[in-house]
């Protein structure tokens, strides 16, 4: 089963997300599983994550 859900909560990500896709100004800029995303860049919380994202995008 799927479950679309979005929110601007990162918290609320951590607890019930398995696999994400991250938006930022309408452009998907990242997803997959949240643990897979979490290491390949080197964050430990997906408020880092998020914002390591944005910067790597340019946005």
């Amino acid at each position: 089963m799927t479950v679309l859900f979005s929110t601007h909560i990162l918290s609320d990500i951590e607890s019930i997300s398995e696999q994400v896709a991250i938006l930022h100004a309408g452009r998907l800029i990242a997803e997959g599983p949240l643990h897979a995303l979490k290491a390949q860049h080197g964050c430990e919380r997906m408020d880092e994550l998020y914002l390591k994202l944005v910067r790597e995008a340019g946005l």
